[in-house]
């Protein structure tokens, strides 16, 4: 019999629930001081540039990952003031070691 999930775990499978979504947080938490361009994530989480684009949307949308514009080119940065964000990087932690 598995045991019941918590809030947190429910909240963290419903919005991770794809592989892309996966590889950029954790390109994001192994990183969480800077900030990337949609290319570069797209590169360092080995993903293509429409993935990135397609993945991060909810991610924006939920307050995980902060969004920013400079001209027509968009940044994204680990949102460490998102509660959620502490919950899934606590959930990677405790899988893959973080800090």
């Amino acid at each position: 019999m598995r045991a019941p999930k918590n809030s947190e775990t429910k909240m963290i499978e419903e919005l991770v629930g794809s592989k892309s979504k996966i590889r950029i947080l954790h390109t994001l938490i192994s990183n969480p001081e800077k900030e990337f361009y949609e290319l570069e994530l797209a590169k360092k989480a080995k993903i293509s540039p429409t993935g990135v684009i397609k993945a991060i949307e909810s991610l924006v949308k939920r307050k995980v990952i902060n969004e920013r514009e400079i001209g027509r080119m968009k940044l994204y940065l680990l949102n460490m003031d998102n509660e959620l964000t502490k919950a899934i990087k606590r959930f990677f932690k405790e899988l893959h070691g973080f800090k």
